[in-house]
C-alpha cells in the first residue's frame, strides 16, 4: 500500500477531520473528499473482485481489484461509514505509474496520469503523490443516495473509466488498449466502400476505381515479436 503512514482509527480521523460517530466507534468520512484507507485504518476489509477491472491507457495497465460500496464497511474500530442519506465507496486500485509526462507534437505537455472520481457534479482529484508511483493504493469516499461515483484514469490526454457504484468500466474502451501482452495486432470490421479517380498528366483522361473495405487491422510491435529487423541509423527506426 502507498503513501501514508498507519494511524490509529481516532487519531487517523481527526487529522482528516474526519468526524466519528460516537458510540459505535464508527468513523464517518466526509462528502466531496477522497481519503487513503491507510491514513485512517490498519486493516482493509474483503472487497469483491470486479469481473473486469481494467483501466487501460497510454503507457498505462491498472486494476481496480477490490471494489465495494455500503452504509459502513468494516468492524469494530476498523468501521467507516457515510453521513445521512449517503454510502461510503471503497476500492482497490493497482497501477503502473512513474511513467515521464507526455510532449505533443507541438510541445504541450501533458502530465502521463491524472485520476479523478465524478460524483455528480463534483470531479474529486486523486492525490498525485500516490499515482505517480506504481504500486498498489487503497481509497474511500462518500457518495450521496441516488448518485454515482466513476472512476477516471488519464493518460496523455486520454482518459479510461470505471464505475465505483456500478463496479464494471463505462464509457468507450478501445480494443487495442485491452489486448493481451502477446497480442501484436488488432482487426476491426469497417465495410466502406472508396471511390478513387485519378487523372492523366499526359491526356486527361480519367481513370475512376471503386473498392470496398471490408475490414482494418493495425498491428504493432512487442519485444518478443518485432515487425522489423534492427534499426539502421540512416533510416527512420519502427516506433
Amino acid at each position: 500500500m502507498l503513501a501514508g503512514g498507519l494511524l490509529g482509527g481516532a487519531f487517523g480521523a481527526a487529522a482528516l477531520g474526519m468526524a466519528s460517530a460516537g458510540a459505535s466507534a464508527q468513523t464517518v468520512v466526509p462528502l466531496g473528499r477522497v481519503v487513503l484507507w491507510s491514513d485512517v485504518f490498519h486493516v482493509l476489509p474483503a472487497l469483491a473482485a470486479p469481473a473486469d477491472g481494467a483501466v487501460n491507457g497510454y503507457g498505462l495497465t491498472a486494476t481496480v481489484t477490490g471494489d465495494k460500496c455500503a452504509s459502513s464497511i468494516g468492524t469494530g474500530t476498523d468501521e467507516l461509514s457515510a453521513p445521512a442519506g449517503a454510502r461510503v465507496c471503497v476500492f482497490s486500485l493497482d497501477y503502473e505509474g512513474g511513467i515521464a509526462d507526455f510532449v505533443t507534437d507541438t510541445g504541450q505537455v501533458i502530465p502521463q496520469l491524472q485520476g479523478t472520481i465524478s460524483v455528480g457534479s463534483q470531479a474529486l482529484p486523486l492525490s498525485q503523490d500516490e499515482i505517480d508511483q506504481s504500486g498498489s493504493v487503497d481509497y474511500a469516499l462518500a457518495v450521496p443516495d441516488g448518485q454515482s461515483a466513476t472512476l477516471s484514469l488519464s493518460a496523455a490526454g486520454f482518459a479510461q473509466s470505471f464505475s465505483l457504484t456500478a463496479a464494471r468500466p463505462v464509457g468507450v474502451r478501445p480494443e487495442v488498449l485491452y489486448e493481451s501482452a502477446s497480442q501484436t495486432n488488432v482487426r476491426t470490421l469497417v465495410g466502406t466502400t472508396f471511390r478513387f479517380t485519378e487523372t492523366s498528366v499526359a491526356d486527361g483522361k480519367h481513370a475512376t476505381m471503386t473498392t470496398r473495405v471490408s475490414s482494418a487491422v493495425l498491428g504493432w510491435s512487442t519485444p518478443e515479436t518485432p515487425l522489423c529487423g534492427r534499426p539502421i541509423p540512416t533510416r527512420p527506426s519502427w516506433p
